[in-house]
């Protein structure tokens, strides 16, 4: 039974980066790379992480959004419309 990666779960999840920011800083530390240099490439591993969340979350809260504008009961548009047609003040300077 092969089983999808849900990759968009995997970038989005902290301990995903942690593990791997784990991994690479280990494989550094054993081929003696510079502190320095480690220290830089867990940074901007960390950025690229921060930013990757960032988008893949911003999405979701999209597209969510645009599931409950779908979802919404038809009644209620026409009630919204109904509502703004009668109140509705007209163009300005009419009474």
């Amino acid at each position: 039974m092969s089983k999808k990666i849900d990759w968009k779960s995997k970038l989005s999840s902290r301990k995903f980066w942690c593990a791997l920011i784990a991994l690479i800083t280990a494989i550094m530390a054993a081929i003696n790379f510079d502190p320095g240099t480690i220290e830089r490439t867990v940074a901007v591993i960390s950025s690229a992480a921060v930013l990757i969340a960032y988008i893949l979350a911003e999405g979701m809260v999209d597209a969510n959004r645009d599931q409950q504008i779908i979802a919404i009961d038809p009644n209620v548009l026409e009630g919204i419309k109904d509502y703004n047609l009668y109140n509705d003040p007209g163009p300005k300077g009419t009474p």
